[in-house]
């Protein structure tokens, strides 16, 4: 009779506990669709604004840098008309799982909107994160022909120690990089020196009469130029100052004239 009742609370505490497994589950499922974009599988923007709050508060504390990329598909909208809205899903939802996959492991991609996108780069400082902005347009590029990917890089705390203020300087970043009208791009020569981001490629664009440096190509993101100056020691290249550090070309490209005698 003891061994009967004993047998019987034992089955009942083994289903209340495979109850709660089932319930915990649950819940977990719940908690993760209610920050994943259900078309992409990336966090959703509610999910982001949470993740920049404790990213700033980390960054504050311990003095750490992290990046934001702001990805914009170029001329999506067209490729919805011609193509159609299902088609443009599948689309998204392919380059989400792609830039995943280029991802480190604690790197973190929202979707902000549309055909937007945010990717937080946990103690990455700004050099990196533009190296991470260039492998991303390549990797587009090269796996979807398709569609081109431009990107807009923000870094803390170079420019904002606030969410409004990361994401607007991603968005003005994202701005410059979308190719201006009438610009004229011209390939840099095989030997160009670059930046620690190297391994992108660097053009020159042209915007006045008489032609004059206004950008630089970095990767195919359109960078501003500050300023040209000379290389101390080397006449023959110059240096161009940009809101993203400095470029070295030979000055045979750029249509300068030769430095005075």
């Amino acid at each position: 009779m003891y061994a009967s009742g004993g047998d019987e609370l034992a089955e009942a505490l083994q289903a209340l506990h495979e109850a709660l497994q089932r319930l915990e589950e649950a819940v977990s499922r719940l908690r993760d669709e209610a920050i994943r974009d259900p078309l992409t599988g990336a966090f959703n923007r509610r999910f982001l604004d949470a993740r920049l709050v404790e990213e700033l508060a980390r960054a504050e504390r311990y003095g750490v840098p992290f990046g934001l990329l702001l990805l914009d598909l170029d001329d999506f909208k067209r490729y919805n008309d011609r193509h159609g809205h299902l088609a443009g899903d599948r689309l998204l939802a392919e380059l989400a799982v792609l830039w995943r996959s280029a991802l480190r492991q604690a790197d973190e991609l929202f979707r902000f909107g549309g055909d937007e996108f945010v990717i937080l780069l946990p103690h990455t400082p700004r050099a990196a994160a533009l190296e991470t902005a260039g492998r991303l347009q390549e990797l587009t590029r090269r796996a979807d022909g398709r569609t081109s990917l431009s990107v807009g890089v923000a870094s803390w705390p170079e420019d904002g120690r606030t969410p409004e203020a990361l994401v607007a300087a991603a968005d003005r970043s994202l701005y410059r990089t979308k190719r201006p009208g009438g610009a004229e791009e011209r390939p840099a020569p095989a030997g160009a020196r670059t930046s620690p981001a190297g391994a992108l490629e660097v053009s020159v664009g042209y915007g006045s009469d008489p032609p004059a440096p206004s950008c630089i190509w970095i990767g195919g993101r359109a960078v501003r130029v500050l300023a040209v100056e000379p290389v101390e020691g080397e006449p023959e290249s110059v240096t161009f100052l940009t809101e993203e550090g400095r470029w070295t070309l030979p000055r045979r490209v750029l249509r300068l004239p030769p430095p005075p005698a």
